[in-house]
């Protein structure tokens, strides 16, 4: 058996734009929102959702989609360098902004985005009033921010995140193991990627993937 047989291959993805986004009841909603900032009722909205919940996946589609700029704001120095470069006529995507520790560059960002009539989004795991920030300024700006609630998935986007993770490891799933996945993993984004690994490393080890070896490899310590 060659190393390729034993160690799963995970092959790197392009970012999905809005076309190739799952649209489904649970998040049509949501995306219609962001989709047209022109409609906002303040130049700045918060979208707010858990841990693997797809928010930096929405973000990237957005600022793709409205020719704008994307900013992790958990890198602080490629945010003072993307900071700089947003200039007018551009919108800003600001993701992960509740690890933001700088108050001063967020605020200086904003300013020059509404001074631009132009739009920002923002994303975090939590809404504003819990984020660390001191200036009273800025505090004032997030708290005028609508915020966004991103929900929890229905069957179909668990069914699509399901599938591209495990494309990801070049993974095939067959559907009686996908029913099976999604009532185990019930209706949370939480476990997938945790899951497809475990399920691709026992099928790189040459197993058949069936439901009762994907038992087994989940229940096993």
């Amino acid at each position: 058996m060659s190393i390729f047989d034993q160690i799963p291959l995970r092959f790197p993805e392009t970012p999905l734009d809005f076309d190739s986004l799952t649209v489904t009841d649970a998040n049509r909603h949501i995306i219609t929102a962001i989709r047209h900032p022109q409609r906002w009722p303040f130049y700045a909205v918060c979208l707010v959702g858990p841990e693997k919940s797809g928010l930096s996946t929405l973000l990237l589609a957005w600022a793709e989609d409205m020719g704008g700029i994307y900013i992790d704001a958990a890198e602080p120095s490629l945010l003072d360098d993307k900071a700089t470069q947003a200039g007018t006529h551009q919108v800003v995507a600001i993701d992960r902004a509740d690890l933001l520790e700088d108050d001063s560059t967020l605020l200086s960002l904003l300013d020059r985005v509404r001074r631009s009539h132009q739009h920002v989004l923002i994303a975090a795991n939590s809404p504003p009033g819990q984020w660390k920030f001191n200036s009273p300024d800025l505090l004032s700006r997030l708290k005028s921010a609508p915020i966004l609630d991103l929900p929890d998935p229905d069957e179909a986007l668990m069914r699509a995140r399901l599938r591209r993770a495990a494309a990801r490891s070049s993974l095939m799933i067959p559907p009686n193991v996908e029913d099976y996945l999604v009532i185990r993993l019930g209706l949370s984004f939480n476990l997938i990627e945790e899951t497809i690994n475990r399920l691709a490393g026992a099928a790189g080890g040459g197993r058949d993937l069936t439901v009762p070896v994907t038992r087994e490899v989940l229940e096993a310590e």
